[in-house]
């Protein structure tokens, strides 16, 4: 994308005399942004994706830990004796 952007830019500033620095300035600037802007939706994407993960492997040790023993003491609490 950005080599053609590159040669049609080249091209333009053959056919018309004008300065290709400055042409090729602004391309600079417009491919960095456009790279800064992919670069941060895929960070994005990378903290949206690490929930599951997360949620997958806390749970069961929620539980494990957490839950269980205490419906255990309050199992043995409440039996008879």
């Amino acid at each position: 994308r950005e080599i053609a952007t590159f040669a049609r830019a080249l091209a333009r500033t053959e056919d018309s005399g004008a300065r290709l620095a400055a042409t090729l300035a602004r391309l600079a600037d417009q491919t960095r942004a456009h790279h800064q802007e992919h670069a941060l939706a895929a960070a994005r994407r990378a903290g949206v994706t690490a929930v599951a993960p997360l949620g997958l492997c806390f749970l069961p040790a929620f539980l494990a830990l957490g839950v269980v023993p205490v419906i255990a003491g309050a199992g043995r609490g409440l039996a008879p004796l």
